[in-house]
């Protein structure tokens, strides 16, 4: 009886096609190529959120109303998290001579439109000092990838995401 059930089991998962395995890819916005400095001050926290679907897999918009969450190319985090690594990692300023700051994050997009090949970026940011709000924005950049695929998508969105810093910077150094 164990050996027919041995059997059937055997004929069965050899008859029932297997998906083939395909590698799941990472990336990540790069390492920043220069630094930025936020005028006079430094972000101390940065406090970031998505409010889009899809957690670390990528997302692309195949139409108006249609999503396609990727399964074998993810983000090596979830758009926030790698937000604030990233921004960390561009900051330039010390401490000791730096008025501290809080950047808080929403993400509200972050995906490519196959149809308009755009790797969009939309995000509503403020900046506090303690309880005082110095700045509040929103801010969307749709940059063009002609050659839509995992990398490059990737490289505009780190596009993106510099373009974003660069216009917080801007605007903390307009304040003074």
């Amino acid at each position: 009886l164990i050996a027919v059930f041995v059997a059937v089991f055997i004929v069965s998962c050899s008859i029932i096609p297997q998906n083939p395995k395909y590698p799941v890819h990472y990336y990540d916005l790069g390492i920043p190529s220069e630094r930025i400095l936020f005028s006079k001050y430094f972000i101390n926290e940065i406090d970031a959120e998505t409010t889009t679907p899809g957690g670390n897999k990528m997302i692309f918009r195949k139409s108006a109303n249609m999503l396609e969450f990727d399964e074998y190319n993810r983000w090596t985090q979830e758009p926030d998290d790698m937000l604030r690594s990233y921004c960390f990692l561009k900051q330039q300023a010390t401490k000791e001579k730096s008025e501290k700051v809080t950047l808080k994050i929403t993400i509200s997009l972050f995906e490519l439109d196959i149809e308009n090949k755009t790797a969009n970026f939309a995000a509503e940011y403020e900046i506090k000092q303690g309880k005082n709000s110095l700045l509040k924005n929103s801010f969307l950049r749709q940059t063009t990838v002609e050659n839509q695929n995992a990398t490059n998508y990737a490289k505009a969105m780190g596009s993106n995401v510099d373009s974003f810093l660069a216009e917080i910077s801007e605007k903390l150094s307009a304040l003074q």
